[in-house]
């Protein structure tokens, strides 16, 4: 069986960051207006883009590849206010 590819959109302060494992080069990656052409280094790749609301989607950069079209998945982002608030209340 081959494993599956995916791909995740993580939040940052600054936008998103897409990841992605799983896939073969080449590989597009679209955000719905542009594609642009991801670096695949060990079947992975990470970017980061502004946008925080759009739906990206991993293209087959040739034909017959597997996994030709992949929605990346949103998640939650590493920043929550509920540690930072824990930690105030407890200081002092």
């Amino acid at each position: 069986a081959v494993p599956a590819a995916s791909c995740t959109v993580t939040p940052t302060a600054n936008g998103v960051t897409i990841t992605g494992e799983g896939f073969t080069a080449p590989r597009k990656l679209n955000d719905g207006n542009t594609t642009q052409s991801l670096n695949i280094v060990g079947g992975s790749f990470s970017v980061s883009r502004t946008q925080k609301n759009a739906d990206y989607t991993v293209l087959a950069g040739q034909e017959g590849q597997n996994f030709a079209f992949v929605n990346c998945k949103k998640v939650a982002g590493k920043t929550g206010g509920g540690a930072q608030g824990n930690v105030q209340g407890n200081v002092g």
